[in-house]
């Protein structure tokens, strides 16, 4: 068919070209015969080849299937639909035109019988087509109708319901998970917790009653409560005094060291998703006792020799500042063999001293030291005396005991005979 139409097309033209060549000739007799011949041979060839290039370049082959048969046909348009009309194929309202062309250029087109699929969605129906061996996802695809992860889709013959969804979050023990329901005021927070499969325990929190309908947007949020006994140790921070001593001379410092203690505390806490909201102490007890440090400062002149000390005698700068009396004299040093006793009765030891107990009575709490202030006998008991006290020196107002003979000896000599003062801050208490 279409070879025969460029023929005739062909005809056509060449008359219009005849009797524009007879109009050139009597318009332009001055022209040579020769010339008009060329340029009418000329511009035939151009259009010859012209219609014979485009009917053998220019023709498609082109294969339509329709309801089983395939038949070829030759055309020079590209679109399907075009081809379709132009050799009479009216595809129905819901077929599908596939169209193809393949690597040599050969172009097919199917026409596949569809049918209609109603979809609702939202409140709105709408018809699409579809084919068979199509899927319903296929067709919804197709349709770009979106499905939501908590949407249900319910499918009929040849319909398409979908049923918008929303998912009520359930959050407890660290966990979240997502539970479908498809309407608001429609599933109650109970039946949320049984499709989330949580339990909620006796003493647990929950944010809404177990009988209140949910809504989109909502949490079921269940915080758990538990109780522990728990024992801890309370460190006692050990304190720190200063103390001033007779026994230690002025300058020098003795530090003793503190420690600290310990409270052995048993708790019940009560817990919230395992945080501490409240603690009641159930004992508390000191299983360890702290120590304090003591700084103590030195107050005597020197060192005393006697290691005794009463709260009585208050120094100052080195001297007794609360007395009753104040002798001063020669003062000398004596030692004993073990088990020597004194006149008043008293144990012998070093802190005891011989008096004339006419002047100083037994029992006389005493402090001693040189009257120049580099020794120091230091605190001691009016306990004894002795034949010096009579029969020496009147001005020898006190015999010191340095201790035993066989040890301390070489202490009494070095001490020899000193010029003392001897403070009496009591008499005979003790």
């Amino acid at each position: 068919m279409a070879p025969k139409i460029w023929l005739i097309r062909l005809e056509n033209t060449l008359q219009s070209l005849s009797q524009s060549l007879s109009r050139i000739k009597r318009q332009h007799r001055l022209w040579g015969k020769h010339a008009v011949i060329g340029i009418v041979a000329t511009t035939t060839c151009i259009v010859m080849i012209t219609l014979l290039t485009g009917v053998l370049f220019f023709r498609n082959d082109v294969y339509i299937t329709d309801d089983g048969y395939t038949k070829k046909y030759f055309t020079m348009k590209e679109d399907a639909d075009d081809i379709l009309v132009e050799f009479g194929y009216l595809p129905g309202e819901f077929d599908k035109v596939v169209h193809k062309k393949n690597k040599d250029g050969q172009n097919s087109i199917e026409i596949v019988k569809g049918f209609g699929v109603d979809i609702t969605a939202d409140g709105n129906t709408f018809t699409t087509c579809a084919v068979p061996g199509e899927t319903y996802n296929d067709i919804l695809d197709a349709s770009d109708v979106e499905i939501g992860e908590f949407d249900v889709i319910i499918t009929g013959e040849n319909k398409i319901d979908i049923i918008r969804g929303f998912g009520v979050e359930v959050k407890a023990d660290g966990e979240s998970v997502k539970v479908r329901t498809l309407k608001d005021g429609e599933t109650t927070v109970d039946e949320i917790l049984k499709r989330a499969d949580v339990s909620v325990g006796k003493g647990d929190i929950i944010n809404m009653p177990f009988d209140e309908f949910v809504s989109q947007g909502d949490e079921v949020v269940i915080n758990r409560v538990t109780t522990r006994e728990r024992v801890y140790h309370e460190e006692i921070p050990y304190e720190t005094s200063v103390e001033f001593s007779n026994l230690l001379a002025i300058g020098d410092t003795d530090i003793s060291k503190g420690s600290d203690g310990e409270y052995t505390i048993k708790l019940r806490e009560k817990m919230i998703d395992g945080v501490v909201v409240t603690s009641e102490v159930l004992s508390k007890k000191v299983t360890k006792e702290a120590v304090t440090k003591v700084i103590t400062h030195g107050m005597a002149l020197r060192e005393p020799y006697s290691k005794k000390d009463f709260p009585e005698i208050r120094l100052e700068n080195g001297v007794p500042i609360d007395y009753i009396a104040k002798h001063t004299g020669k003062a000398t040093a004596y030692t004993a063999p073990s088990g020597a006793g004194t006149a008043s009765g008293r144990r012998l030891e070093i802190g005891t001293v011989a008096v004339n107990p006419k002047i100083i009575p037994y029992g006389s709490l005493v402090y001693i030291m040189s009257t120049c202030g580099t020794k120091v006998y230091g605190a001691a008991i009016a306990a004894d005396t002795g034949g010096f006290i009579h029969h020496t020196d009147r001005f020898v107002v006190v015999d010191v005991f340095m201790g035993r003979t066989s040890e301390n000896l070489g202490d009494a000599l070095r001490w020899g005979l000193q010029e003392v003062d001897v403070y009496v801050i009591n008499s005979g208490i003790y």
